[in-house]
Parts: structure tokens; sequence; C-alpha cells
């Protein structure tokens, strides 16, 4: 081989070099910059009296109890917000109507599961997993 072969060698090595480099290279995530974890949300206890307030009026972030346990759905305003679709689950214990997929004012405020069916437990859980995953967990009912 002789001296022009051996280059054209290695720029021929240098460019699939270059190709494997950015074909293989497609398709990863870019590199976001680090992101400050959300700081741990200090639970609180609620009762039903005290959760009324938090229902999106006045300024105030909105709750929701479910289960027990009471959520931030805040973000959610549209929803759970004053002129907004579910604003009457706002500030209460919302268990038994989301179990009964009831918007009557005799299922609100009403967080026992006695004499739910298997499909009403169903229909709760399905609820549950979706505040769990949707929304924060600020507390409890008690």
């Amino acid at each position: 081989m002789d001296f022009i072969d051996t280059i054209s060698m290695g720029i021929l090595v240098a460019v699939v070099i270059w190709i494997l480099k950015d074909f293989l290279g497609r398709g990863k995530a870019p590199k976001l910059p680090p992101v400050d974890p959300k700081p741990p949300i200090e639970l609180k206890d609620f009762t039903l009296e005290e959760l009324k307030k938090y229902n999106g009026e006045n300024g105030n972030n909105i709750y929701i109890g479910v289960n027990g346990k009471v959520y931030d759905v805040t973000p959610a305003a549209g929803f759970y917000g004053p002129g907004g679709s579910y604003h009457l689950f706002a500030g209460r214990d919302a268990t038994r109507a989301l179990a009964l997929a009831s918007f009557e004012e005799e299922h609100l405020n009403n967080p026992t599961i006695d004499g739910l069916t298997t499909s009403d437990l169903e229909t709760l859980d399905g609820w549950v997993e979706t505040y769990e995953f949707k929304y924060d967990h600020v507390g409890f009912i008690i």
C-alpha cells in the first residue's frame, strides 16, 4: 500500500466511524438539566369542616378527600374549581360519590363504603389510582 492508499483508507475509516456515531447516537434522549426534587409535603389531618375551606374560592387551593386521604387537585382547577363540572367535590370527601358515580348531595361528605358493591369498590379503586398518580397527597381525613 502506498502513501495515497493509506490516507484514503484513513479517511474512509474516519467517515465510517462518523456515520456510525451519528446513526447510533440517534434516538437517545437529550440530556436535560437536573431538576430539583419537590420538597416533601408535610401531611396534615383534616376534619370535614376544615376541608370545606379548600374549595378553590377566595384564592384557596382545591382539596378533595377520597378514601381517607386528601389530595390537592388545584392543578385541575378547570374541573374542580368554581364553575368546573366537578366543583361540587371540592373541599369535601368524595369517596362514596366517586364510587357510585354520583353527583347527589347525600353521597358527598359520606366516607363510608358500607353497602357498596364489588363493582362500586372497583370504581373507587380506579379513582384512588388516578388521584395517587396525578395529584399531591396532602393529608388525611380524621
